[in-house]
């Protein structure tokens, strides 16, 4: 009987046993597919990023022009920015590049930054405005091997221009020269790279950027945007810049000579703090600039890099006179065997200057400031990991500069340390 009992019990629990073990085979072969699958799509998706901190402390005085009063600043700020770049490899000649960043001051939340509509979206991540997450980088890149010609449309890579990768020693991420723009801007380009009919150690590359502006109401995406004495502003300005690179690697003179020629124009561009209310209408900027930037890595075969940056600008408001600017910043630094960094940036700015610069860190205006002069010195550490500590110091004196609204005398002098990682 017990016999006959444990066969019926057998012939019940085998298909059950059976039918687990099968299940349990599938499941395993649906997460090996969906692994294989999973690692399939992140061939083509490549993450990195890049977080910095910065800590500044404050020991500033202004001197009111008219009065002679002084208003001194003294204190420390921190701050930190983070940038998560996601880029896809669509197929071998399409690629899309983003960046997704915030930028914050420690525990504080509640900046507003730039309130003027027409350059808030030209800063991005770096306001200092708070946790939100915004795209600082969102571009497509066609490339055409057989031509040397490639095509870009969305936000490029338009600020952290050369020289400022050299500060941390790092490679050029950045596609304008620093002292031509530093700004996020949404537009579309044309390169190319004429390296075939060149010699090996020789590469000239030339880029053709247009950034339209569109001056929308802030309720009504559909309606042009208002002056303050109810007009109606242009609907759009366009900005064009053209771009020329000359490298030349392994001369006598340094490991690498370049050689970049930015030359851009914009027109009816509508800037509400210029306004004059006694002026019937909008008023528009027209301006052309001009960037020479000149670079040498590597010096005579030793760790010493030279840059020359040179800025011009030729502008006009409607109702008003031309100004001319003529400014420069010059970089000189070492870079030792491991790594290490040590530096000056020497700045010259006339009363007149004009610099898109709306993506820095700095908690002072040094890059920025009309009529002034000063130096930043530098040292930067790496350390393993892709890990760099800077330490430096702003010390710079600017005059008055009415055209542009500083009605003060400057004089900073800020020690700050930053720590970056890359990975």
């Amino acid at each position: 009987m017990k016999k006959i009992l444990f066969s019926f019990l057998f012939c019940l629990v085998t298909p059950l046993l059976a039918q687990s073990t099968i299940e349990e085979r599938l499941a395993k072969l649906e997460e090996k597919v969906e692994e294989i699958d999973l690692d399939k799509a992140l061939d083509h998706v490549k993450f990195s990023g890049t977080f910095i901190t910065n800590v500044e402390v404050l020991n500033s005085v202004k001197t009111d022009r008219s009065t002679d009063k002084k208003d001194k600043n003294y204190g420390e700020l921190a701050g930190m920015h983070f940038g998560l770049n996601v880029d896809f490899s669509i197929s071998d000649n399409i690629d899309f590049f983003s960046t997704l960043a915030m930028g914050k001051i420690f525990n504080s939340d509640n900046r507003e930054g730039i309130s003027e509509g027409s350059y808030h979206s030209l800063e991005g991540s770096y306001g200092y405005e708070g946790s939100d997450i915004k795209f600082d980088v969102a571009y497509l890149r066609w490339k055409v091997p057989d031509y040397n010609l490639s095509f870009a449309l969305g936000r490029m890579t338009t600020r952290g221009g050369p020289p400022m990768n050299q500060l941390d020693a790092l490679y050029r991420n950045g596609t304008f020269p620093r002292f031509s723009y530093n700004a996020i801007f949404d537009g579309i380009a044309v390169v190319y790279d004429f390296k075939n009919s060149l010699p090996k150690d020789l590469s000239f590359k030339t880029r053709v950027f247009y950034t339209p502006y569109f001056f929308t109401d802030k309720n009504d995406r559909t309606a042009a945007q208002t002056e303050p004495e109810g007009s109606k502003v242009n609907r759009r300005a366009d900005q064009t810049a053209l771009l020329n690179e000359w490298d030349l690697e392994n001369s006598r003179l340094a490991k690498k000579v370049s050689l970049y020629s930015m030359l851009w124009y914009y027109d009816s561009y509508y800037d509400e703090t210029y306004q004059d209310s006694a002026r019937p209408g909008p008023e528009y900027y027209r301006a052309v600039n001009h960037t020479l930037y000149v670079g040498l890595e590597k010096i005579l075969d030793s760790g010493f890099n030279f840059s020359w940056s040179n800025l011009r600008v030729k502008d006009h408001l409607t109702g008003s006179g031309e100004s001319n600017s003529d400014s420069n910043l010059y970089n000189l630094n070492y870079t030792f065997v491991k790594g290490y960094v040590a530096g000056i940036e020497y700045i010259d700015t006339d009363g007149d200057f004009y610099l898109d610069d709306y993506a820095y860190l700095q908690f002072n205006e040094f890059y920025q400031r009309s009529n002034n002069k000063g130096q930043h010195y530098f040292v930067a550490i790496p350390f393993s990991h892709g890990q760099v500590v800077r330490f430096g110091v702003y010390d710079y004196r600017a005059g008055t500069a009415l055209n542009n609204n500083y009605t003060s005398r400057d004089a900073t002098r800020n020690v700050y340390t930053s720590y970056r990682i890359d990975f």
